[in-house]
């Protein structure tokens, strides 16, 4: 994006789970912005904004968008079209496409648009991090709005891009009140900052760690597999003091290199995302809280809400119907297990998200 003298904000939604709230919670913040007069970008990871949900049937909330407030999203995701190519009609709302990408996603074309009429519309940005990463970096808008990720529970990783990060939480992850309070314990700790980067370490394709003897660097893909486990087992003098893998970890392959870790040593990963693409975040909090690692993150960004919904879909009959747990109890053992907000956005809509981020 443009220079600014600060830093854009970058604030992504994340859905540990369909149906755990996170477009419900962006609604109220857009609702917050408009209030305030602020104007934003909208994009999202996956697709969002139909009536319904495709796998229960249930409605769905859709993204109501003012005119002057931008939009990254898939060129041409209606059938019909406008005569003028720049002229794009979505479910009422139009917008007039102001920036094209050099960017695909499975549904089309990335384009920017800037809100001419405003409506409901869908919703279908980058697919993919670095895709992401690139488009919102080359947004000529000056000067740089507010930028709202929509995240989706299977690409979490994208959402490293983001500079503030909500996680919505609730019943469709878990319905056990006690595994829901571990988990935000556990993201809670995952995305606390620990230590500065080592400016040692170049965060490009390389594997670095440091043991008795020195620092070694091995090329690396994106996943840290057993070959390259291996390679590193056999060159490690004494104990490893520092390790950085840029890519994904497994939980198998950390479990596999547990015993050859120095007491208190650093653990570098590009983000606390790729944790979670491969197991839950109680499973790394206690794993790292028992070998006494410190994981440390080069781009992470600050978690600074949870929101919550007592809501989950049951199956019975043949279809899905909406269930609920207590709103309140829910609140309160979340609310206590953590020490940063907790929001139920449809309980108590008076209280105010945006605050925490403008």
């Amino acid at each position: 994006m443009a220079a600014t003298n600060q830093q854009p904000i970058v604030l992504a939604i994340g859905g540990l789970a369909k149906n755990t709230g996170k477009t419900t919670a962006l609604k109220k913040i857009i609702s917050e912005l408009k209030e305030k007069g602020k104007l934003f970008l909208l994009t999202g990871i996956g697709y969002d904004g139909e009536s319904f949900d495709l796998i229960t049937g249930l409605p769905k909330p859709r993204f109501y968008l003012e005119t002057g407030n931008y939009l990254l999203t898939t060129a041409g995701l209606d059938a019909y079209q406008w005569a003028n190519r720049n002229m794009q009609k979505q479910n009422q709302g139009i917008y007039t496409v102001i920036q094209e990408f050099d960017i695909k996603n499975p549904l089309g074309d990335l384009v920017l648009g800037e809100i001419k009429e405003s409506g409901y519309f869908l919703l279908a940005g980058p697919n993919k991090g670095h895709d992401l990463e690139r488009a919102i970096n080359s947004i000529t808008l000056n000067p740089s709005p507010l930028t709202l990720i929509d995240g989706a529970i299977n690409r979490l990783v994208p959402l490293s891009v983001s500079t503030k990060l909500i996680l919505a939480l609730g019943a469709s992850y878990s319905t056990n009140f006690d595994y829901l309070s571990q988990t935000a314990q556990a993201l809670q700790y995952l995305f606390s900052p620990k230590l500065p980067p080592n400016p040692q370490i170049n965060i490009s394709q390389h594997l670095y760690f440091r043991d008795d003897e020195g620092v070694k660097t091995y090329p690396f893909t994106s996943l840290f597999t057993i070959n390259t486990l291996d390679k590193i087992v056999r060159e490690i003098k004494g104990k490893i003091k520092e390790l950085f893998v840029p890519g994904i970890v497994s939980s198998s392959i950390f479990e596999k290199i547990n015993p050859y870790f120095d007491h208190d040593a650093v653990f570098w990963l590009k983000n606390p995302f790729v944790l979670m693409a491969t197991n839950n975040a109680i499973y790394w909090k206690e794993s790292f809280c028992k070998v006494n690692v410190r994981v440390c993150f080069y781009q992470s960004p600050q978690l600074i809400a949870f929101t919550l919904n007592p809501f989950y879909p049951y199956y019975e009959s043949g279809k899905f119907h909406p269930r609920y747990l207590p709103a309140e109890l829910l609140m309160e053992k979340i609310s206590s297990s953590v020490d940063i907000p907790v929001f139920d956005v449809v309980k108590n809509p008076e209280k105010n998200i945006s605050e925490l981020f403008l």
